[in-house]
């Protein structure tokens, strides 16, 4: 349990708080807990997302200045103490930190509700080259933007190399990463993040030189329904095999989410959809070799308020 002076300079902050972490884990501790040492200092929302994201041995949280200590005062009378769905903490495993985004990545959708961002990359305390020929840590587009022009050039240099008939390069490698994409789930909550904050998903350079089949609708690798939302919404999915053999796939659909703002902390955040599904009419689907098939779905929900995203 450390206090600390929270600050507004990231960088100043880290190198204040790192070394607290790393020699935390030298020494077999568990986490850190941070607390705010000003006399009623409040828990800092962006400090807690920091400090939970900074370090993958092992976890670290921000507490506000009373949090903290009322934890000293327990741990002085010798009190265990369990903390549990503590709100406005932010606890994040090594595990859930390598897929989560980052909590400075943009949202969309655009003015026309049009999906963006599309995809995911590594952005968020990337090592990459410093000054005087050391590393350092970094964040934003400069570290995520050279992981998509990497991972679309390795796509195309594998469709070439496997001579595929490809007419406009640039989208089939758009559609591909999107439709290979593997969700990301939002903090510790264990919901998928927004499609409006993460797109498809984060990159998956692999899955995306295997894949021989694109999955579209109305020409792209996204379906936008902008807001001709009804209680039933059916559609037609077009997926073209590219490649020189079939492959199947079995239909099954993830949770319908809403957009939520926890009444409480203000939090902003995405939750499953009650009384809400998504539909195949077929349970399983092949696609000839460089052949194409389509499928229908239908999305069934109850009447949402407005102003809300599905």
């Amino acid at each position: 349990l450390v206090h600390v002076v929270p600050q507004d300079d990231w960088e100043a902050m880290m190198e204040v708080i790192y070394p607290i972490v790393r020699y935390a884990d030298m020494y077999g501790y568990a986490g850190v807990i941070f607390y705010n040492e000003e006399e009623g200092g409040e828990l800092d929302s962006r400090m807690s997302e920091l400090y939970g994201r900074l370090y993958d041995n092992i976890p670290s949280v921000f507490v506000s200045h009373d949090d903290g200590a009322e934890l000293l005062s327990l741990c002085a009378e010798g009190t265990w103490v369990t903390v549990s769905n503590y709100l406005g903490t932010v606890f994040m495993s090594a595990e859930m930190s390598e897929n989560c985004a980052s909590y400075f990545t943009s949202w969309g959708a655009t003015h026309t509700l049009d999906l963006k961002p599309e995809l995911a990359a590594p952005g968020g305390d990337v090592i990459s080259l410093g000054d005087k020929r050391f590393y350092t840590i970094m964040s934003g587009t400069s570290m995520a933007a050279p992981f998509v022009a990497g991972a679309a050039a390795l796509v195309k240099q594998n469709l070439l190399e496997a001579g595929f008939e490809v007419e406009d390069f640039p989208e089939f490698i758009r559609t591909t990463l999107m439709n290979t994409a593997t969700p990301v789930v939002q903090g510790t909550q264990g919901n998928m993040a927004s499609v409006r904050q993460v797109g498809a998903g984060l990159i998956n350079v692999a899955n995306a030189m295997k894949n021989t089949v694109l999955a579209t609708f109305e020409g792209k690798a996204s379906i936008t329904l902008y807001d001709k939302l009804e209680e039933e919404t059916a559609g037609e999915i077009l997926l073209t095999n590219y490649g020189p053999e079939a492959v199947t796939y079995k239909l099954c659909a993830t949770d319908v989410y809403t957009d939520f703002t926890d009444p409480i902390t203000k939090s902003y955040s995405i939750k499953v959809l009650e009384n809400a599904s998504i539909s195949f009419d077929q349970p399983t689907v092949t696609v000839p070799a460089n052949g194409s098939v389509t499928v229908n779905f239908r999305l069934s929900l109850d009447r949402l308020k407005d102003g809300h995203f599905v």
